[in-house]
């Protein structure tokens, strides 16, 4: 079996909106709320401790094999960084 370490870009992270449950390590996602600072240029990004994935990589990742992911809808925005540079 290979192993694979990935480490995804983080243009932005955890909006106003996101809720978690921190009662447990790591936190239990209850709503998802991304706010990006710059645009993404990779399918995979991160913010702990949640990846989002691009329509295209989620297809790909439903017709694979692998297991131990749960693919959801987040809410998504845009900074006021975000907003200056774009």
């Amino acid at each position: 079996m290979n192993y694979y370490c990935i480490k995804p870009h983080v243009p932005g992270g955890l909006g106003k909106n996101a809720r978690l449950d921190t009662m447990v390590n790591p936190p239990r996602i209850l709503h998802l709320h991304f706010e990006f600072e710059v645009w993404p240029a990779d399918d995979l990004i991160a913010t702990y401790p949640a990846a989002l994935v691009s329509d295209r990589l989620a297809i790909a990742l439903r017709n694979s094999s692998l297991t131990g992911f749960a693919i959801q809808n987040a809410e998504i925005s845009k900074s006021d960084i975000f907003r200056e540079l774009h």
